[in-house]
Protein backbone atom coordinates (compact mmCIF):
# COMPACT_ATOMS: atom_id res chain seq x y z
CA UNK A 1 0.00 0.00 0.00
CA UNK A 2 1.16 3.43 -0.95
CA UNK A 3 1.83 5.26 2.39
CA UNK A 4 0.96 8.69 1.49
CA UNK A 5 -2.27 7.49 0.32
CA UNK A 6 -3.72 7.07 3.94
CA UNK A 7 -5.54 9.75 5.53
CA UNK A 8 -4.50 12.56 7.80
CA UNK A 9 -3.51 11.91 11.09
CA UNK A 10 -5.56 13.50 12.78
CA UNK A 11 -3.16 16.65 14.91
CA UNK A 12 -2.59 16.15 18.38
CA UNK A 13 -3.91 18.03 21.43
CA UNK A 14 -1.67 21.38 21.51
CA UNK A 15 0.20 20.44 18.40
CA UNK A 16 0.69 24.07 17.47
CA UNK A 17 1.76 24.90 21.32
CA UNK A 18 4.50 22.24 21.35
CA UNK A 19 5.88 23.19 18.01
CA UNK A 20 6.87 26.47 19.37
CA UNK A 21 7.12 25.39 22.87
CA UNK A 22 10.53 27.54 24.22
CA UNK A 23 11.64 24.46 26.02
CA UNK A 24 12.37 23.14 22.77
CA UNK A 25 14.48 26.36 21.24
CA UNK A 26 15.21 28.38 24.18
CA UNK A 27 18.52 26.66 25.78
CA UNK A 28 19.98 27.13 22.11
CA UNK A 29 22.38 30.01 20.72
CA UNK A 30 20.25 32.59 18.75
CA UNK A 31 22.73 31.94 16.04
CA UNK A 32 21.68 28.17 16.32
CA UNK A 33 17.71 28.91 16.56
CA UNK A 34 17.92 30.85 13.13
CA UNK A 35 19.93 28.08 11.60
CA UNK A 36 17.69 25.47 12.59
CA UNK A 37 13.98 27.46 11.87
CA UNK A 38 15.22 27.91 8.04
CA UNK A 39 16.04 24.01 8.04
CA UNK A 40 13.07 22.45 5.93
CA UNK A 41 10.47 20.32 7.58
CA UNK A 42 11.97 17.13 5.58
CA UNK A 43 15.18 17.19 7.42
CA UNK A 44 16.02 15.48 10.36
CA UNK A 45 18.30 17.50 12.73
CA UNK A 46 20.55 15.16 15.38
CA UNK A 47 21.14 16.25 18.65
CA UNK A 48 24.48 17.20 20.14
CA UNK A 49 26.01 20.00 22.00
CA UNK A 50 24.38 22.39 20.08
CA UNK A 51 20.86 20.87 19.19
CA UNK A 52 19.13 19.24 22.45
CA UNK A 53 17.68 15.84 22.11
CA UNK A 54 13.92 17.37 22.84
CA UNK A 55 13.74 19.35 19.84
CA UNK A 56 15.46 16.53 17.86
CA UNK A 57 13.17 14.32 18.77
CA UNK A 58 10.20 16.25 17.69
CA UNK A 59 11.56 16.95 14.21
CA UNK A 60 12.02 13.24 13.75
CA UNK A 61 9.24 11.62 15.18
CA UNK A 62 6.42 14.10 13.57
CA UNK A 63 8.67 13.53 10.16
CA UNK A 64 7.96 9.24 10.80
CA UNK A 65 4.03 10.25 12.07
CA UNK A 66 3.47 11.81 9.03
CA UNK A 67 4.94 8.96 6.84
CA UNK A 68 2.80 6.72 8.97
CA UNK A 69 6.43 4.61 9.17
CA UNK A 70 6.22 4.41 13.44
CA UNK A 71 3.64 4.09 15.93
CA UNK A 72 4.05 4.30 20.22
CA UNK A 73 2.45 1.42 21.82
CA UNK A 74 2.49 2.09 25.47
CA UNK A 75 5.40 4.16 25.04
CA UNK A 76 7.25 1.69 23.00
CA UNK A 77 7.75 2.67 19.34
CA UNK A 78 7.01 0.48 16.73
CA UNK A 79 8.03 0.59 13.46
CA UNK A 80 5.74 -0.62 10.00
CA UNK A 81 7.97 -3.21 8.09
CA UNK A 82 6.33 -5.39 5.16
CA UNK A 83 2.54 -4.99 6.93
CA UNK A 84 3.44 -5.54 10.37
CA UNK A 85 5.00 -3.86 13.19
CA UNK A 86 7.90 -4.44 14.73
CA UNK A 87 10.02 -2.87 17.96
CA UNK A 88 12.21 -0.15 17.12
CA UNK A 89 15.59 -0.75 18.12
CA UNK A 90 19.16 1.48 18.06
CA UNK A 91 20.05 -0.45 14.93
CA UNK A 92 17.03 -0.20 12.81
CA UNK A 93 16.29 3.48 13.63
CA UNK A 94 19.65 3.89 12.65
CA UNK A 95 18.98 2.09 9.13
CA UNK A 96 16.10 3.90 8.74
CA UNK A 97 17.71 7.14 8.64
CA UNK A 98 20.36 5.90 6.75
CA UNK A 99 17.85 5.71 4.10
CA UNK A 100 17.00 9.37 4.35
CA UNK A 101 20.44 10.38 3.16
CA UNK A 102 21.49 13.97 3.09
CA UNK A 103 18.56 15.03 4.88
CA UNK A 104 19.46 13.44 8.05
CA UNK A 105 21.93 16.91 9.75
CA UNK A 106 23.77 17.90 12.28
CA UNK A 107 24.78 21.27 13.51
CA UNK A 108 28.41 21.63 13.30
CA UNK A 109 31.16 24.58 13.37
CA UNK A 110 33.23 25.56 10.08
CA UNK A 111 36.41 26.41 9.85
CA UNK A 112 36.22 30.28 9.80
CA UNK A 113 33.66 30.12 12.97
CA UNK A 114 30.38 30.09 11.80
CA UNK A 115 27.86 27.77 11.45
CA UNK A 116 26.11 24.82 9.17
CA UNK A 117 23.63 21.62 8.79
CA UNK A 118 25.87 19.36 7.59
CA UNK A 119 24.90 15.49 6.64
CA UNK A 120 26.03 13.36 9.86
CA UNK A 121 25.15 9.30 10.09
CA UNK A 122 23.11 8.98 13.73
CA UNK A 123 25.30 7.65 16.31
CA UNK A 124 24.02 4.34 18.58
CA UNK A 125 23.74 5.74 21.45
CA UNK A 126 21.70 8.96 19.88
CA UNK A 127 18.99 6.47 18.24
CA UNK A 128 18.99 4.80 21.58
CA UNK A 129 18.37 8.37 23.75
CA UNK A 130 16.01 9.46 21.06
CA UNK A 131 13.52 6.17 21.14
CA UNK A 132 12.96 6.89 25.06
CA UNK A 133 12.49 10.49 24.89
CA UNK A 134 8.96 11.94 25.72
CA UNK A 135 8.58 13.20 22.70
CA UNK A 136 8.37 9.84 20.84
CA UNK A 137 5.09 9.50 22.91
CA UNK A 138 3.88 13.00 22.13
CA UNK A 139 4.00 13.03 18.50
CA UNK A 140 3.75 9.03 17.25
CA UNK A 141 0.21 8.30 17.07
CA UNK A 142 -1.10 5.49 19.45
CA UNK A 143 -1.60 2.19 18.09
CA UNK A 144 -3.68 -0.97 19.53
CA UNK A 145 -4.71 -3.09 16.30
CA UNK A 146 -3.09 -3.77 13.02
CA UNK A 147 -6.21 -4.91 10.93
CA UNK A 148 -5.46 -5.91 7.01
CA UNK A 149 -9.62 -5.35 6.26
CA UNK A 150 -11.85 -2.40 7.13
CA UNK A 151 -12.87 -3.12 10.69
CA UNK A 152 -16.76 -2.34 12.09
CA UNK A 153 -17.02 -0.69 15.71
CA UNK A 154 -19.34 1.54 17.29
CA UNK A 155 -20.19 5.39 17.27
CA UNK A 156 -23.31 7.17 18.70
CA UNK A 157 -24.49 4.02 19.04
CA UNK A 158 -24.46 3.39 14.93
CA UNK A 159 -21.91 0.85 13.71
CA UNK A 160 -19.29 2.26 11.58
CA UNK A 161 -17.09 0.87 8.83
CA UNK A 162 -13.06 1.95 9.38
CA UNK A 163 -11.62 1.81 5.70
CA UNK A 164 -8.01 2.17 5.10
CA UNK A 165 -6.01 4.57 7.03
CA UNK A 166 -5.14 5.20 10.43
CA UNK A 167 -8.00 5.67 12.82
CA UNK A 168 -7.85 7.19 16.93
CA UNK A 169 -10.88 4.83 17.78
CA UNK A 170 -10.02 2.45 20.48
CA UNK A 171 -6.62 3.31 21.14
CA UNK A 172 -5.52 3.53 17.20
CA UNK A 173 -6.48 1.00 14.73
CA UNK A 174 -4.54 1.15 11.76
CA UNK A 175 -6.55 -0.55 8.41
CA UNK A 176 -4.25 -1.49 5.79
CA UNK A 177 -6.71 -2.76 3.11
CA UNK A 178 -8.68 -0.34 0.84
CA UNK A 179 -11.30 -3.32 -0.47
CA UNK A 180 -14.85 -2.36 0.86
CA UNK A 181 -16.88 -4.69 2.27
CA UNK A 182 -20.26 -5.26 -0.16
CA UNK A 183 -23.30 -4.96 1.77
CA UNK A 184 -25.04 -7.95 1.50
CA UNK A 185 -28.71 -9.23 2.60
CA UNK A 186 -28.60 -11.12 5.63
CA UNK A 187 -30.03 -14.27 4.64
CA UNK A 188 -27.47 -14.74 2.27
CA UNK A 189 -25.33 -13.79 4.15
CA UNK A 190 -26.28 -16.83 6.69
CA UNK A 191 -26.48 -19.19 4.12
CA UNK A 192 -22.61 -18.34 2.51
CA UNK A 193 -21.42 -18.58 5.55
CA UNK A 194 -22.85 -22.04 6.57
CA UNK A 195 -21.69 -23.18 2.98
CA UNK A 196 -18.08 -22.72 3.79
CA UNK A 197 -18.63 -25.58 5.98
CA UNK A 198 -19.76 -27.89 4.05
CA UNK A 199 -16.11 -29.73 3.85
CA UNK A 200 -16.09 -29.94 7.23
CA UNK A 201 -17.67 -33.12 9.76
CA UNK A 202 -17.74 -31.73 12.98
CA UNK A 203 -18.58 -34.09 16.12
CA UNK A 204 -21.79 -32.82 17.06
CA UNK A 205 -24.70 -29.87 15.77
CA UNK A 206 -23.05 -27.71 18.74
CA UNK A 207 -20.03 -28.30 17.48
CA UNK A 208 -20.54 -26.58 13.90
CA UNK A 209 -22.29 -23.94 16.30
CA UNK A 210 -18.93 -23.16 17.60
CA UNK A 211 -17.18 -23.42 14.33
CA UNK A 212 -19.90 -20.37 13.07
CA UNK A 213 -19.25 -18.06 15.93
CA UNK A 214 -15.49 -18.64 15.63
CA UNK A 215 -16.06 -17.04 12.22
CA UNK A 216 -17.99 -14.45 13.70
CA UNK A 217 -16.16 -13.67 16.61
CA UNK A 218 -13.09 -11.95 15.77
CA UNK A 219 -15.13 -9.15 13.44
CA UNK A 220 -16.89 -8.80 17.43
CA UNK A 221 -14.09 -8.44 18.58
CA UNK A 222 -11.87 -6.54 16.71
CA UNK A 223 -14.24 -3.74 16.87
CA UNK A 224 -14.38 -3.91 20.40
CA UNK A 225 -18.09 -4.29 20.29
CA UNK A 226 -18.50 -6.32 23.55
CA UNK A 227 -16.90 -5.79 27.20
CA UNK A 228 -14.97 -8.20 29.13
CA UNK A 229 -13.34 -11.43 27.87
CA UNK A 230 -12.89 -13.63 24.90
CA UNK A 231 -12.65 -17.36 24.75
CA UNK A 232 -10.14 -18.31 22.80
CA UNK A 233 -10.79 -20.54 19.82
CA UNK A 234 -9.46 -24.22 19.91
CA UNK A 235 -10.34 -26.29 16.61
CA UNK A 236 -9.53 -30.41 17.74
CA UNK A 237 -9.46 -33.27 15.36
CA UNK A 238 -9.82 -36.78 15.98
CA UNK A 239 -6.60 -37.19 13.43
CA UNK A 240 -4.24 -35.79 11.51
CA UNK A 241 -4.94 -34.40 8.65
CA UNK A 242 -8.54 -33.74 8.91
CA UNK A 243 -8.67 -29.74 8.92
CA UNK A 244 -8.34 -28.16 11.52
CA UNK A 245 -5.74 -26.01 10.58
CA UNK A 246 -7.55 -25.81 7.27
CA UNK A 247 -10.71 -24.43 9.36
CA UNK A 248 -8.26 -21.77 11.24
CA UNK A 249 -7.10 -20.64 7.75
CA UNK A 250 -10.30 -20.31 6.26
CA UNK A 251 -11.07 -18.15 8.63
CA UNK A 252 -8.01 -15.76 9.24
CA UNK A 253 -8.97 -15.53 5.20
CA UNK A 254 -12.03 -13.90 5.39
CA UNK A 255 -10.11 -11.04 7.90
CA UNK A 256 -7.29 -11.15 5.32
CA UNK A 257 -4.59 -12.38 7.15
CA UNK A 258 -2.03 -15.24 7.63
CA UNK A 259 -0.43 -14.96 11.02
CA UNK A 260 2.67 -16.44 12.19
CA UNK A 261 2.00 -20.01 14.01
CA UNK A 262 3.58 -20.23 17.46
CA UNK A 263 4.55 -23.67 18.85
CA UNK A 264 4.87 -24.57 21.83
CA UNK A 265 8.64 -24.92 23.57
CA UNK A 266 9.63 -25.60 27.11
CA UNK A 267 11.10 -22.29 29.08
CA UNK A 268 14.15 -20.43 28.31
CA UNK A 269 14.81 -18.09 25.29
CA UNK A 270 12.20 -18.47 22.91
CA UNK A 271 9.89 -19.93 24.67
CA UNK A 272 5.78 -19.97 24.08
CA UNK A 273 5.67 -17.54 26.72
CA UNK A 274 7.96 -14.68 24.86
CA UNK A 275 6.72 -15.54 21.27
CA UNK A 276 3.35 -14.67 22.97
CA UNK A 277 4.68 -11.71 24.42
CA UNK A 278 6.16 -10.54 21.05
CA UNK A 279 2.92 -10.85 19.21
CA UNK A 280 1.46 -8.85 21.52
CA UNK A 281 3.57 -5.94 21.39
CA UNK A 282 2.92 -5.82 17.76
CA UNK A 283 -0.95 -5.50 18.11
CA UNK A 284 -1.53 -8.32 16.06
CA UNK A 285 -5.01 -9.01 14.97
CA UNK A 286 -4.68 -12.56 15.62
CA UNK A 287 -2.41 -14.84 17.77
CA UNK A 288 -2.05 -18.26 16.52
CA UNK A 289 -0.79 -21.39 18.72
CA UNK A 290 -0.95 -24.15 15.76
CA UNK A 291 -0.64 -27.91 16.61
CA UNK A 292 -0.13 -28.20 20.02
CA UNK A 293 0.66 -31.41 21.47
CA UNK A 294 1.15 -33.21 24.96
CA UNK A 295 0.55 -30.80 28.05
CA UNK A 296 -0.23 -27.09 27.94
CA UNK A 297 0.48 -25.13 30.76
CA UNK A 298 0.90 -21.31 30.71
CA UNK A 299 0.21 -19.01 33.62
CA UNK A 300 0.89 -16.30 31.12
CA UNK A 301 -1.51 -17.05 28.21
CA UNK A 302 -4.39 -17.57 31.38
CA UNK A 303 -3.71 -14.30 31.81
CA UNK A 304 -3.95 -12.77 28.37
CA UNK A 305 -7.53 -14.61 28.46
CA UNK A 306 -8.85 -13.29 31.43
CA UNK A 307 -7.15 -9.98 31.32
CA UNK A 308 -10.29 -6.58 31.01
CA UNK A 309 -7.63 -4.81 28.68
CA UNK A 310 -3.77 -4.66 29.79
CA UNK A 311 -1.02 -7.65 29.78
CA UNK A 312 2.50 -7.15 30.86
CA UNK A 313 5.41 -7.84 28.16
CA UNK A 314 8.80 -7.70 27.89
CA UNK A 315 10.42 -5.61 25.40
CA UNK A 316 13.83 -5.15 24.03
CA UNK A 317 16.03 -2.65 25.44
CA UNK A 318 13.14 -1.59 27.53
CA UNK A 319 12.16 -4.13 30.14
CA UNK A 320 8.70 -4.77 30.87
CA UNK A 321 5.85 -2.70 29.62
CA UNK A 322 1.80 -3.15 29.92
CA UNK A 323 0.06 -3.23 26.46
CA UNK A 324 -4.04 -3.51 25.78
CA UNK A 325 -4.99 -6.90 24.08
CA UNK A 326 -8.67 -6.07 24.28
CA UNK A 327 -8.89 -6.17 20.28
CA UNK A 328 -6.60 -9.33 19.47
CA UNK A 329 -8.02 -12.64 18.76
CA UNK A 330 -6.67 -16.30 19.91
CA UNK A 331 -6.95 -19.46 18.57
CA UNK A 332 -5.43 -22.84 18.67
CA UNK A 333 -5.02 -26.50 16.84
CA UNK A 334 -4.59 -29.60 18.67
CA UNK A 335 -5.24 -33.40 18.02
CA UNK A 336 -6.25 -33.33 21.41
CA UNK A 337 -5.60 -30.74 23.93
CA UNK A 338 -4.52 -31.02 27.79
CA UNK A 339 -4.55 -28.16 29.51
CA UNK A 340 -4.60 -27.23 33.32
CA UNK A 341 -8.42 -26.88 34.26
CA UNK A 342 -8.05 -23.26 34.52
CA UNK A 343 -6.91 -22.49 30.85
CA UNK A 344 -9.79 -25.06 29.43
CA UNK A 345 -12.24 -23.07 30.93
CA UNK A 346 -11.06 -20.21 28.46
CA UNK A 347 -11.42 -22.27 25.62
CA UNK A 348 -14.35 -22.77 23.08
CA UNK A 349 -13.83 -25.52 21.69
CA UNK A 350 -15.21 -27.67 18.60
CA UNK A 351 -14.18 -30.84 17.56
CA UNK A 352 -13.57 -32.04 13.66
CA UNK A 353 -13.72 -35.88 12.47
CA UNK A 354 -11.81 -37.27 9.93
CA UNK A 355 -14.02 -37.72 6.53
CA UNK A 356 -13.71 -37.66 3.09
CA UNK A 357 -17.40 -36.03 1.84
CA UNK A 358 -19.15 -38.38 -1.06
CA UNK A 359 -18.95 -35.96 -3.69
CA UNK A 360 -15.72 -35.03 -2.77
CA UNK A 361 -14.49 -31.47 -1.44
CA UNK A 362 -15.80 -28.13 -3.10
CA UNK A 363 -13.98 -27.49 -6.93
CA UNK A 364 -14.03 -23.43 -7.54
CA UNK A 365 -12.82 -21.80 -10.49
CA UNK A 366 -9.65 -20.32 -7.73
CA UNK A 367 -9.11 -23.64 -6.39
CA UNK A 368 -10.48 -25.02 -3.11
CA UNK A 369 -12.59 -23.21 -0.29
CA UNK A 370 -9.32 -21.43 1.09
CA UNK A 371 -8.53 -20.56 -2.40
CA UNK A 372 -12.47 -18.86 -2.77
CA UNK A 373 -12.39 -17.48 0.10
CA UNK A 374 -9.26 -15.27 -0.49
CA UNK A 375 -10.20 -14.60 -4.10
CA UNK A 376 -13.36 -13.53 -2.60
CA UNK A 377 -12.30 -11.88 0.44
CA UNK A 378 -14.11 -8.55 0.22
CA UNK A 379 -17.73 -10.42 -0.12
CA UNK A 380 -17.27 -13.00 2.79
CA UNK A 381 -16.25 -10.08 5.00
CA UNK A 382 -19.52 -8.17 3.71
CA UNK A 383 -21.53 -11.67 4.68
CA UNK A 384 -19.53 -11.38 8.20
CA UNK A 385 -20.57 -7.82 8.77
CA UNK A 386 -24.12 -8.58 7.86
CA UNK A 387 -24.96 -10.77 10.58
CA UNK A 388 -22.99 -8.45 12.81
CA UNK A 389 -25.57 -5.42 11.76
CA UNK A 390 -28.00 -8.10 12.30
CA UNK A 391 -27.61 -8.92 15.58
CA UNK A 392 -26.55 -5.36 16.52
CA UNK A 393 -30.14 -3.79 15.09
CA UNK A 394 -31.81 -6.34 17.44
CA UNK A 395 -29.94 -4.42 20.38
CA UNK A 396 -27.11 -6.37 20.52
CA UNK A 397 -29.07 -9.25 22.34
CA UNK A 398 -27.21 -12.13 24.44
CA UNK A 399 -28.63 -14.83 25.98
CA UNK A 400 -28.48 -15.95 29.65
CA UNK A 401 -25.64 -18.31 30.05
CA UNK A 402 -23.57 -20.05 33.37
CA UNK A 403 -20.53 -19.48 31.21
CA UNK A 404 -18.05 -16.62 33.21
CA UNK A 405 -17.65 -15.28 29.98
CA UNK A 406 -20.94 -14.41 29.77
CA UNK A 407 -20.95 -11.41 27.38
CA UNK A 408 -19.63 -13.12 24.61
CA UNK A 409 -20.98 -16.63 25.56
CA UNK A 410 -24.24 -14.71 25.44
CA UNK A 411 -24.15 -12.66 22.30
CA UNK A 412 -22.85 -15.33 20.38
CA UNK A 413 -25.27 -18.08 21.23
CA UNK A 414 -27.91 -15.56 20.25
CA UNK A 415 -26.21 -15.36 17.05
CA UNK A 416 -25.96 -18.55 16.21
CA UNK A 417 -29.39 -19.72 17.54
CA UNK A 418 -31.36 -16.36 15.79
CA UNK A 419 -29.40 -15.95 12.72
CA UNK A 420 -28.00 -19.58 11.67
CA UNK A 421 -30.95 -21.96 13.67
CA UNK A 422 -28.07 -24.13 14.78
CA UNK A 423 -28.54 -25.83 18.03
CA UNK A 424 -27.38 -23.99 21.64
CA UNK A 425 -23.46 -23.01 21.52
CA UNK A 426 -22.05 -24.55 24.55
CA UNK A 427 -24.66 -28.17 24.17
CA UNK A 428 -21.89 -31.05 25.08
CA UNK A 429 -19.17 -28.59 25.03
CA UNK A 430 -18.69 -28.95 29.04
CA UNK A 431 -17.45 -32.21 28.80
CA UNK A 432 -14.97 -31.10 25.95
CA UNK A 433 -13.70 -28.22 28.62
CA UNK A 434 -13.87 -31.19 31.61
CA UNK A 435 -11.89 -33.25 29.04
CA UNK A 436 -8.83 -30.73 28.18
CA UNK A 437 -8.58 -30.22 32.15
CA UNK A 438 -8.03 -33.93 33.12
CA UNK A 439 -4.90 -35.74 31.76
CA UNK A 440 -6.42 -39.15 31.83
CA UNK A 441 -9.60 -38.54 29.93
CA UNK A 442 -7.20 -36.64 27.25
CA UNK A 443 -5.39 -40.20 27.53
CA UNK A 444 -8.59 -42.07 26.67
CA UNK A 445 -9.50 -40.15 24.42
CA UNK A 446 -6.40 -41.11 22.29
CA UNK A 447 -7.05 -44.47 23.10
CA UNK A 448 -10.77 -44.42 21.95
CA UNK A 449 -9.33 -43.07 18.58
CA UNK A 450 -6.77 -45.97 18.34
CA UNK A 451 -9.34 -48.30 18.88
CA UNK A 452 -11.28 -47.04 15.93
CA UNK A 453 -7.82 -47.30 14.08
CA UNK A 454 -7.29 -50.79 14.88
CA UNK A 455 -10.91 -52.17 14.28
CA UNK A 456 -11.76 -52.88 17.57
CA UNK A 457 -14.67 -51.40 18.32
CA UNK A 458 -17.06 -53.48 20.41
CA UNK A 459 -14.30 -56.15 21.44
CA UNK A 460 -14.07 -56.63 25.73
CA UNK A 461 -10.81 -55.16 26.07
CA UNK A 462 -8.29 -55.13 29.65
CA UNK A 463 -6.36 -53.02 31.32
CA UNK A 464 -3.19 -55.29 29.33
CA UNK A 465 -5.01 -55.15 26.16
CA UNK A 466 -5.43 -51.42 26.73
CA UNK A 467 -1.62 -51.19 27.20
CA UNK A 468 -0.87 -53.24 23.79
CA UNK A 469 -2.96 -50.80 21.83
CA UNK A 470 -0.87 -47.61 23.57
CA UNK A 471 2.66 -49.45 23.14
CA UNK A 472 1.62 -50.18 19.29
CA UNK A 473 -0.10 -47.02 18.61
CA UNK A 474 2.48 -45.11 20.64
CA UNK A 475 0.59 -43.39 22.60
CA UNK A 476 2.03 -41.55 25.66
CA UNK A 477 0.78 -43.47 29.19
CA UNK A 478 0.71 -39.90 31.53
CA UNK A 479 2.88 -40.38 35.02
CA UNK A 480 3.93 -44.01 33.89
CA UNK A 481 7.83 -44.00 35.36
CA UNK A 482 9.30 -47.28 33.23
CA UNK A 483 6.97 -47.97 30.13
CA UNK A 484 9.60 -50.71 29.15
CA UNK A 485 8.26 -52.70 31.82
CA UNK A 486 4.72 -54.20 30.97
CA UNK A 487 3.14 -54.79 34.09
CA UNK A 488 3.83 -51.08 34.78
CA UNK A 489 2.10 -50.67 31.81
CA UNK A 490 -0.42 -52.28 32.71
CA UNK A 491 -0.63 -50.90 36.34
CA UNK A 492 -0.46 -47.30 35.30
CA UNK A 493 -3.89 -48.17 32.94
CA UNK A 494 -5.65 -49.07 35.71
CA UNK A 495 -5.08 -46.14 37.65
CA UNK A 496 -5.85 -43.80 34.68
CA UNK A 497 -8.79 -45.77 33.99
CA UNK A 498 -9.81 -45.39 37.60
CA UNK A 499 -9.43 -41.51 37.41
CA UNK A 500 -11.81 -41.76 34.10
CA UNK A 501 -14.62 -43.69 36.03
CA UNK A 502 -14.67 -41.67 39.16
CA UNK A 503 -18.42 -42.15 39.90
CA UNK A 504 -18.85 -46.10 40.70
CA UNK A 505 -22.18 -46.06 39.42
CA UNK A 506 -21.51 -44.43 36.05
CA UNK A 507 -20.08 -47.00 34.02
CA UNK A 508 -20.03 -45.41 30.22
CA UNK A 509 -18.45 -42.50 29.12
CA UNK A 510 -18.71 -40.02 25.74
CA UNK A 511 -15.44 -39.28 23.84
CA UNK A 512 -16.20 -37.05 21.22
CA UNK A 513 -18.58 -39.36 19.09
CA UNK A 514 -17.10 -43.31 20.86
CA UNK A 515 -18.58 -44.29 23.54
CA UNK A 516 -16.80 -46.92 26.60
CA UNK A 517 -18.62 -48.45 28.45
CA UNK A 518 -16.89 -50.51 31.39
CA UNK A 519 -17.72 -53.96 32.50
CA UNK A 520 -17.20 -55.22 35.83
CA UNK A 521 -17.85 -58.82 37.53
CA UNK A 522 -16.50 -60.95 40.43
CA UNK A 523 -13.70 -62.36 39.34
CA UNK A 524 -14.29 -66.21 38.94
CA UNK A 525 -10.95 -67.16 40.01
CA UNK A 526 -9.78 -64.52 43.16
CA UNK A 527 -12.70 -64.00 45.98
CA UNK A 528 -13.08 -60.43 46.38
CA UNK A 529 -11.58 -59.28 43.26
CA UNK A 530 -13.24 -57.66 40.35
CA UNK A 531 -12.71 -58.55 36.62
CA UNK A 532 -13.03 -55.28 34.43
CA UNK A 533 -13.69 -54.84 30.83
CA UNK A 534 -13.94 -51.97 28.79
CA UNK A 535 -15.81 -51.98 25.22
CA UNK A 536 -15.48 -49.23 22.94
CA UNK A 537 -18.20 -48.21 20.55
CA UNK A 538 -20.21 -46.03 18.49
CA UNK A 539 -23.94 -45.27 17.45
CA UNK A 540 -26.95 -45.40 19.79
CA UNK A 541 -27.38 -48.54 21.08
CA UNK A 542 -24.39 -50.29 22.99
CA UNK A 543 -23.35 -53.75 21.81
CA UNK A 544 -24.10 -57.01 23.79
CA UNK A 545 -21.46 -57.96 25.87
CA UNK A 546 -19.70 -61.60 24.96
CA UNK A 547 -20.79 -64.22 26.90
CA UNK A 548 -17.89 -65.35 28.63
CA UNK A 549 -16.15 -62.12 29.26
CA UNK A 550 -15.84 -61.72 32.63
CA UNK A 551 -13.43 -64.75 32.20
CA UNK A 552 -9.73 -63.53 33.33
CA UNK A 553 -7.94 -65.24 30.57
CA UNK A 554 -10.68 -63.87 27.46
Amino acid sequence: MNANALPEIPPLEHAAQLDTDMDYVGGMEPDVRALVASAPGCEIILPNDWVPFPYAARRLFKLLAERREAFIRNGVVLELKDGRLDPMTPGSLRSRLDGYGRRVVAVKTLHHGGLALLPKRCSRDNAEALLLTLEASKFLPPIAMVSKVPVLIERDSALVTLGAGYHPDGGGILVQGDAQPPIVEIDEAAREILALLDDFKFATPSDKSRAVAALLGPAIRSGGLLPGHALMTCAEADASQTGKGYFLRLQQAIYGETPIPLGRRNGGVGSLDEDLGAQLLRASAFVLLDNLRGRLESEYLESILTADDEVAVRVPYRGQVTVSIRRMNFALTSNGIEATQDLANRLMIFRLLKHRPAAGFKKFPAGGILEHVRARQPYYLGCVHAVIREWHEAGAPRLDTEHSFREWVGALDWIVRAIFDLPPLLDGHQDAVERAGNPALGWLRAVALAVVRTHRLGEMLSASAIAEVCAEETIELPGCKDITDEEARRQQVGRLLGKCFTDAYDNELLLDTVHVTRHERPDPLRAGKTVRRYQFWRGDTPPEAPAGWEDRDA
